[in-house]
Order: structure tokens, then C-alpha cells, then sequence
């Protein structure tokens, strides 16, 4: 019996009659292994093994807590024969060990425990699983792998009886070169069907034809009021951005001190560097379905993201395209102009800001805006083709400054420096000489979009500027458009999401929202003028939103019909008002009309107008809107959530989402073993069931009427004054006992909060005996109020 490591000779006294000191076996599994901890040592006889560590259940190779644990390799001369030996340890056992001698024809391999270590048997979840043999992987790898996926490998292995793994399949897979990687599965396929059915649905948005090669061209648009509405309220005006332009070309006559100086004064009131934080963002996004998607979003100052605190970012639009081609987003940019010409009269779009992409230019153009060059893209650019290194050094002569530890004063020292480069065109030549001639090669697009002045024309003094809001808004598209889907599909998913998004700047009006808050603060503010600042910052439905609406309501409204009827309200006016009814008169309608005149009626104590009769739960219509301006406040509200009663119905009725989540307010969790709960013991030593006169009164104030007896019928036969003088106080909430209880035992009776019925009729019973056992002498009304408590 060996319980350590054999040595040489140890090995050459085995070799020479291993037969009657080994136990030969096919393999070695746990349940041989038992007899260890009688023996402390096993040696075990096996066929050529082609592991070096042959399968037993137990893990010889691993790490834990940081610490490494692998089998010992060395070479072993008997005979003038080189043997391979290896030495493990079981990495959960250091008292398990075991060594394995590889010989030509055979294995021989010692289990042995140390010291007084003893045997830790593995549970089943544990349990290392074996590894796939050598002739299983070889068929797996030349037979079943070649020109099939892992899930069909896996499929075929099964069937052969080939017991292997998913994970095993796939580690094969990596050194078979004909298989098929990667995501295998049906395309989503967008067919003329597709088309026609979105045709139907809306035709003045969707242009389609078939080419002459037989592919399906098509582009749809969808532009949100909402967000075109919000953009426009927070441009620049003409003369705002005219007098900026003036004041940057007249920065080119300054020295670099002056140019310093009068930066840092418009630092002063712009401390973000930027002056017009009303930017629009383009990008195209792919893998959403067979088409691409072109999104264009827009930047406020008027609402701030929670987190960040930095301007908004939203959707104006976006079109689903099945070709780059750039008619199809000369077809989108003249949609938007027509759209949003009406809304940006006087103002200015003072930047579009884009990747490196030449079709999005357009887009600039419709807004008459000026192109701003992702700074991002256009380093990635220069380091593909000459080498990160070079880039850095250019991007300071190109780019703002972005390297992290600059200081403000510093980055304003770059861009000065930076704008004397621009001013007097020339380029620096401090850079490596194959990017000095690509900058030359593209100096005007450069001048024009990437570089220092132009970003300072636009308002951004110093921001390094990227299109990082659009590559963020398509990584959360695609995490609620997980995978490709038919362009019907993909519309409404991508509908609902930036509807969404809308959704959560009109919220933040009535300061509802989780992500998104008002840069100005409106608490301090009335109705008439929250009304007035919703309108400049663009919301629609200023009116409703100033009224602090329910959630609900202004979920399910539709927004823009609400907003049509809000309109319509000043043709309004109120003949007549009661508490229940209104008469209003529409001078938009004219006199021989039958709508010139309507009637409001509280209904089922919810007003309901004659002439539009229900419109909710689609929208509110202009009656019901301007009976809710010439409510009161509190009647107005109550209105409001009685509105959002018809949108929930009988069945949304319920307890709030949220209620009853905190584990140690319920009664058997662990968290509430230390909760109080009073027993009856308790309840019956209070001293409310004392038997001393004083208390007695307290007991009887304490019980409500309705479990007293009826004590009108014992004065009956008093005088009139004392009678209406005590049915005054007992009108009142007062009661009157009589007299002094006896003393009672409570101990067998269940109390609670609220004495039971059969514990109210005992008392009663015994209140009028007792009562009638008593002297009847007369009470004064003021002997009777002194003895009384109120309750």
C-alpha cells in the first residue's frame, strides 16, 4: 500500500508483476473507488488510454479562488524506455491524489489518500461530465460536421448513439472549415403582398415600383407632428443665428488673446459650450428587417434627460427604404420640408449632425441647415488607413480637443489655436506626410464640416462632437426589435417606440415621467400660465396638459384629435351654467345650424356633451374641454380622473401595481417574525375594561350608537326640556350610561377592534337590566353632560 507518490524503483518493482498488483478494468468510475478509504491506495490496470487523464468523475484540472490547479507532466527512463508520467491532485481534495503511467500497450493508474485525508464522493450535479472519445470526434469532425450546422450536427450524433454535448459539438465545429456558421435561418423576405397590404393601410406615405431587374423598390415615411412641433419652439431665431454668424467672422481680425477672452464671456452664459442646443441627428440603421431604416431626431432645450441632465433627444421621423439609393432620401428630405416649413417660419435648424455618408447630405439641405462630420467617424477613418497613432496626432488640428485631464482653459487655448489654422486656411504640415496630403486632397469638405470653424458657426464651442445620440436611439430600437421582422411588423414596433418616446416628454409636463423633466420649473406656475409655456416649448394639448391630467388619460387620448378640438375652443363661448348642466354657443358654426347651440349635462354624474355625444375613449371634444376650463380646480379634477374611470372600465379597478411589495409588511414572512401582533390577553388587560366609574364613561364613548341601546325611550317620561336637550347631545356623538357598570369577566370573550355582534348584544342586554335595576332618580342636563364623553 502506497500513500504517497511512487518513486523509480517503487515503479520498476510494480512493472515486474503488475498483474497481481493491479485490478484491470475497462475504465475507472466512482463506485470503484469506495473501497479507497478502507485501502488508501487502488491501482487499476487499463487498456491503452488515448487521454492523458483518463475519465473518473472527479475534477484534476481547474481553478479556484484565483488558484491554479493542473496535473504535473514528466518523463520516466525504465528499461531504456521513456514513459509518460503525470501527477494530479483532485482540486476540491488535496488529500486525493492520483498518478498515471502511459505505457505502449497499457495504463496503469494509482488512486491513493494521504495522511488521514479521507474520500469525498461528488453529488450528481457536480459530477464532471466525460470527455467525447477520439473515435467519436473524428467521426463527429469528417462525417457529421461537414456542410450541416452544430444544431443539425447535434441532431445526427444523437441518432447515431454518439453520447456528446452542445458545447463539445461546437468546439468541434471551430476546426471543421466547411461547416455552416453563423445565423442560418429563413430571411425575412419583404413581398409585393406586403406592400399592398401597407398601401391600404397608408397610401399617401408609401411610393413602390418593380425595376427592370424584377427587385421591389419601395420607401415609407412616417414624420411625428409632435416632434416637429417641439424642434421648431426650440430653434434660434433668423436674427439670433445672423447676429452669431456676424460675431464668429468678426473673431477672425482679433489676435489669439482677444479671441480667448471674449470665448470665455460667452462661456460665462453657455457653460456646456453649446449655444443652440437644437440639433438634428441622421443616421441609417440595418438588421431590423430585409429594407434599412433612415431615423432623424431632434434635440430641445426645453426638457432634459433625468440622468444626464442634457437636452432631450426625440424622434421627428423616420422612413423604411429597400435601397441606399438617394432618391429615396431625397424623397424623405422633401416630405420633412413640406412638413415642417409651416412650423419653422423665422427660425433656423443651426446644425445636422451625420456620419460620413454623402446621401444624408440632402436631409442639411432641406432644413437649410449646416453639416456637421461626426468627429468619431472621421478619426475611425484615418486610423484604417494610416494607423491610430497618426490619427490622434491629426485629430488636434482637425477635431476638438477630446484627450480626458484637458482642462476648460486649455481646450479653449485649442480651439483658438485651431481657429487662426482655419481663418487663414492653411493646414499644418506637423502631422505624418501621408495624412497632410490626404488633408489636402479633402480640405474643402473638411473646411466645411469637420473642422473647428464651422462647429463654432453652429454654436459648439467646445464639444467634441459625435453622432452619438442616433447610434444610441438605433441600439435601443434593437433591443425591442430583437430580430428581423416583415416590414408590416418591423412599422409598428418601430411605430410604438417612438411614440413612446414622444410620450415621455408630454408626461414630463405634468411631471410624471421617469426619464424625462422641464428645464424651466412650472410649479410655481397657474393654469393660464403653464398653458402659455406649454405652447412656446411646442407640446400639443397645452390646455389638457396645464389641467395636470391622469397618466392614463393622456395615454389612450389621441393626441392630435384632442389638440384639433383644443383649438377650436376659442369660437367658444358659455350662455348658461348651472350645477348640472351648460348651454354653450360655437360662432364657428353658423346660425341655421342645428350645432350652434349645445347643451352639456352631468349624466350619471359624469358631464357628457348632446351634440358629439361619447367621444372618449378616442379624444375629448371642444365642449367638454372648455366646460373643463370654467370648472373650479377641484371639480375639474374630479372630472378628470372620472374620464380616466370610463378609459380603465369596471375591471381596471384594482390596487395599485406597486402596493404590498415590501416583504416585511405581510404577516408569516421572515422579514415580519418581529412584527407585533396583539393577543387577547393584551387586549383584556387594558385599563378601558377597569371597573372604576371613570373608566366606565370612557367605555361608553368609546362604543359608537349603533351598538348602544337606544336611550330615548328612558327619558321618554322626563320633561321636554331635559328629553331635547339629551337627544341634542346624543345627535351629536354622545352617549350616556347611567349609573355605574358592575364589574364584568372579559377573559373568555374574543375581542378585536370591533366588538363582535354576540359581544354587542351581551352588553346591551346587561346595560338595560341593570338600568332598570337601578333607582330612577332624575338628571339635570348639566348632571347628564358631565358624565358623558365624547367621542
Amino acid at each position: 500500500m502506497f500513500t504517497v507518490y511512487l518513486k523509480k524503483k517503487d515503479w520498476i518493482d510494480l512493472l515486474e508483476n503488475f498483474e497481481s498488483r493491479t485490478t484491470k478494468v475497462n475504465e475507472v468510475s466512482i463506485s470503484k473507488l469506495e473501497d479507497l478509504k478502507k485501502c488508501r491506495s487502488l491501482m487499476f490496470c487499463l487498456p491503452k488510454a488515448k487521454e492523458a487523464v483518463p475519465y473518473d468523475g472527479y475534477q484534476w484540472t481547474g481553478t479556484i479562488l484565483g488558484k491554479r490547479y493542473q496535473p504535473i507532466y514528466r518523463k520516466l527512463m525504465i528499461d531504456d524506455e521513456e514513459l509518460n508520467l503525470i501527477k494530479c491532485c483532485e482540486i476540491k481534495n488535496s488529500h486525493f491524489k492520483k498518478e498515471i503511467l502511459h505505457m505502449s500497450d497499457k495504463t496503469i493508474v494509482h488512486y491513493f489518500l494521504e495522511d488521514m485525508g479521507d474520500l469525498l464522493v461528488p453529488d450528481g450535479s457536480s459530477v464532471k461530465k466525460p470527455r467525447i472519445s477520439y473515435e467519436d470526434a473524428e467521426e463527429i469532425k469528417k462525417n457529421i460536421l461537414p456542410l450541416r450546422t452544430s444544431s443539425a450536427a447535434y441532431a445526427i450524433a444523437k441518432e447515431k448513439g454518439i453520447n456528446v454535448s452542445r458545447k463539445q459539438i461546437l468546439n468541434l465545429q471551430r476546426m471543421v472549415k466547411n461547416s455552416v456558421t453563423g445565423k442560418s435561418g429563413r430571411r425575412v423576405v419583404t413581398s409585393l403582398e406586403n406592400i399592398r397590404h401597407l398601401e391600404v393601410m397608408d397610401p399617401d406615405n408609401l411610393q413602390y415600383h418593380i425595376n427592370q431587374a424584377q427587385e421591389l423598390v419601395f420607401s415609407y415615411v412616417r414624420i411625428y407632428e409632435t416632434g416637429v412641433k417641439i424642434f421648431a419652439s426650440a430653434c434660434p431665431t433668423v436674427g439670433e443665428y445672423n447676429d452669431w454668424i456676424q460675431y464668429v467672422d468678426d473673431l477672425g481680425s482679433y489676435s489669439n488673446d482677444v479671441k480667448k477672452e471674449k470665448l470665455k464671456e460667452v462661456l460665462l452664459d453657455y457653460p456646456s459650450g453649446i449655444l443652440f442646443p437644437s440639433r438634428l441627428y441622421v443616421d441609417s440603421t440595418y438588421n431590423l428587417s430585409d429594407c434599412y431604416g433612415t431615423i432623424l431626431l431632434g434635440e430641445s432645450q426645453h426638457f432634459r434627460t433625468k440622468r444626464s441632465e442634457k437636452p432631450r433627444v426625440y424622434p421627428i421621423g423616420f422612413m423604411l427604404h429597400s435601397h441606399r439609393d438617394s432618391h429615396h432620401h431625397e424623397m424623405f428630405a422633401d416630405r420633412l420640408k413640406a412638413f415642417i416649413a409651416p412650423f419653422m417660419f423665422g427660425k433656423v435648424a443651426p446644425a445636422m449632425l451625420m456620419d460620413g455618408e454623402t446621401s444624408l447630405q440632402v436631409y442639411a439641405d432641406a432644413f437649410d441647415s449646416r453639416v456637421i462630420r461626426c468627429d468619431w467617424h472621421v478619426i475611425r477613418l484615418l486610423s484604417h488607413k494610416f494607423g491610430r497613432k497618426s490619427a490622434k496626432t491629426a485629430n488636434f488640428w482637425l477635431q476638438n480637443c477630446y484627450k480626458t485631464g484637458n482642462t476648460r482653459l486649455e481646450r479653449l487655448e485649442n480651439m483658438v489655436t485651431k481657429l487662426e489654422i482655419m481663418y487663414g486656411n492653411v493646414i499644418e504640415s506637423k502631422v505624418d506626410p501621408r495624412i497632410f496630403n490626404w488633408i489636402k486632397c479633402n480640405q474643402n469638405w473638411l473646411m466645411e464640416t469637420a473642422t473647428a470653424l464651422p462647429k463654432l458657426k453652429s454654436g459648439m464651442i467646445l464639444q467634441y462632437t459625435t453622432s452619438n445620440p442616433s447610434e444610441t436611439f438605433n441600439k435601443m430600437i434593437k433591443t425591442v426589435v430583437q430580430k428581423p421582422l416583415p416590414v408590416t411588423n418591423l412599422l409598428e414596433r418601430l411605430d410604438a417606440f417612438c411614440s413612446d418616446k414622444l410620450h415621455e416628454i408630454r408626461k414630463a409636463a405634468f411631471q410624471e415621467s421617469d426619464y424625462v423633466s422641464l428645464h424651466q420649473d412650472i410649479r410655481g406656475m397657474d393654469q393660464m400660465q403653464k398653458k402659455t409655456h406649454f405652447e412656446k416649448i411646442g407640446l400639443e394639448c397645452p390646455t389638457l396638459l396645464s389641467f395636470d391630467p391622469p397618466r392614463l388619460l393622456m395615454k389612450e387620448l389621441n393626441i392630435r384629435k384632442t389638440d384639433s378640438e383644443e383649438k377650436k375652443c376659442e369660437f367658444l363661448k358659455i350662455l348658461s351654467a348651472t350645477n348640472d348642466s351648460f348651454v354653450l354657443q360655437d360662432d364657428s358654426v353658423a346660425l341655421n345650424e342645428p350645432n350652434r347651440v349645445v347643451l352639456v349635462a352631468c349624466i350619471s354624474d359624469i358631464f357628457e356633451c348632446t351634440a358629439c355625444n361619447q367621444t372618449m375613449p378616442d379624444f375629448i371634444c371642444r365642449h367638454m374641454l372648455k366646460i373643463l376650463q370654467f370648472l373650479p380646480e377641484l371639480d375639474r379634477r374630479m372630472q378628470l380622473w372620472k374620464m380616466e374611470g370610463v378609459l380603465r372600465g369596471d375591471s381596471g379597478i384594482t390596487v395599485p401595481i406597486k402596493s404590498g411589495r415590501k416583504q416585511s409588511d405581510r404577516i408569516g414572512t421572515k422579514l415580519s417574525s418581529n412584527n407585533h401582533i396583539r393577543r387577547i390577553t393584551e387586549v383584556t388587560q387594558m385599563t378601558i375594561f377597569d371597573s372604576s366609574e371613570e373608566v366606565s364613561s370612557d367605555i361608553s364613548g368609546s362604543i359608537s350608537d349603533s351598538i348602544l341601546p337606544d336611550t330615548t325611550n328612558h327619558f321618554h317620561t322626563h320633561d321636554s326640556t331635559v328629553d331635547s336637550n339629551l337627544i341634542g347631545i346624543n345627535r351629536h356623538s354622545t352617549s350616556i350610561v347611567l349609573g355605574t357598570p358592575e364589574p364584568q369577566s372579559l377573559s373568555d370573550s374574543t375581542f378585536s377592534p370591533l366588538l363582535s355582534s354576540t359581544a354587542n348584544n351581551n352588553i346591551s342586554e346587561q346595560s338595560i337590566s341593570k338600568r332598570n335595576r337601578r333607582s330612577t332618580r332624575r338628571f339635570s342636563p348639566s348632571e347628564a353632560s358631565s358624565s358623558s364623553y365624547v367621542s
